[in-house]
């Protein structure tokens, strides 16, 4: 019996532990994993001045803030599931395209959240 247990120790050191380690090292390293970025635009004190820009700079799961202003630009989210709101409402933020406004025709899914409020 001890030998069996003998075993048993040493295959749980030689086979699993480098196989939890490289788990662990993908699970860290794997997209998924990333944590989410909040980018803002406005016309100054933002990340970017335009709308787009933050669109194209962001992935999925991150999150676009609009500050208070009126953008003249048509916004395609290009399939990216993003958050994409206004920092003080629709009151004062204004997106104001030549034709349409806002595009949601490449493959957009559930997590693309456009919120207007």
């Amino acid at each position: 019996m001890l030998r069996y247990l003998s075993v048993v120790v040493r295959w749980r050191r030689q086979v699993l532990l480098p196989v939890f380690l490289l788990l662990a090292a993908y699970s860290l390293l794997s997209p998924s994993s990333v944590l989410a970025i909040s980018r803002t635009v406005g016309a100054s004190g933002a990340d970017f001045t335009t709308v787009q820009a933050g669109i194209d700079a962001s992935s999925n799961g991150d999150t676009v803030t609009v500050f208070p202003g009126t953008y003249n630009e048509n916004i395609d989210l290009k399939g990216k599931g993003l958050t994409l709101k206004s920092r003080d409402g629709a009151l004062v933020t204004t997106l104001r395209g030549t034709s349409s406004t806002l595009l949601l025709n490449q493959g957009e899914t559930s997590s693309t959240v456009p919120r207007i409020a």
